[in-house]
């Protein structure tokens, strides 16, 4: 059970749209907004100074001077909190960008409050988030693309990465599928293996990629 309230920082170049955000965030006693950058260069130069108390960093993707691309780039070499990518636009292009560059989840400006909280709430808790209509997008695009398919994922495994696309924390597959965390743990390592990528986000848009992700396949309680 969650005690403490989720610290986020908010990064656009748009007054209003921060402040919009910080209100609506308000509105979630989970959720509390621990600091605002006026866009990415100024974001970064905080973080930098150790000014940034955040668990979850909110960023915008078009900005002045230093766009959410670059701060993605400028935040590999650190330890830093993980990055929900925030736009009005619909690209599946700029969102492989930022998923490569190590973004763990990517939401549409008009989210409502409900996806912008559970979307906090799974990158603090380790997980990653990708909205439905961005997955759609994605799917769109490769519709036309000849990709290989992954061989070598068990029954189980197919079942894990389901889960993984659809936003669950190892804890909660683990409960779903009544398994032990560990197993669930080594079983999510040995995906990622498979599926050749780094980490969760990208074994997502690498399943849609593939066609290995279909909503109505995600196991019910």
């Amino acid at each position: 059970m969650q005690t403490t309230a989720i610290k986020v920082h908010l990064v656009d170049d748009q007054h209003l749209v921060r402040a919009g955000l910080a209100s609506l965030l308000a509105l979630d006693k989970r959720i509390q907004v621990s600091g605002e950058s006026v866009d990415g260069q100024a974001f970064l130069e905080c973080y930098q100074q150790g000014n940034v108390d955040a668990d979850v960093i909110l960023l915008d993707v078009r900005m002045p001077r230093l766009d959410g691309i670059g701060v993605l780039q400028a935040l590999a070499k650190y330890h830093a909190p993980p990055c929900l990518i925030l736009t009005t636009f619909n690209d599946s292009d700029i969102l492989f960008r930022a998923i490569e560059h190590n973004a763990k989840g990517f939401m549409l400006k008009d989210a409502s409050l409900e996806e912008l909280v559970a979307g906090i709430i799974a990158l603090s808790q380790g997980g990653s988030v990708l909205q439905q209509a961005l997955k759609e997008a994605v799917m769109a695009k490769q519709r036309s693309v000849v990709t290989p398919q992954v061989q070598g994922l068990t029954a189980r495994e197919q079942q894990i990465l389901q889960l993984i696309c659809a936003g669950y924390a190892n804890k909660e597959i683990a409960a779903k599928l009544h398994k032990a965390p560990g197993t669930i743990r080594n079983a999510v390592s040995t995906i990622l293996a498979k599926l050749e990528v780094r980490d969760r986000t990208q074994a997502t848009i690498k399943a849609i990629e593939l066609g290995l992700y279909c909503a109505a396949n995600t196991p019910s309680d």
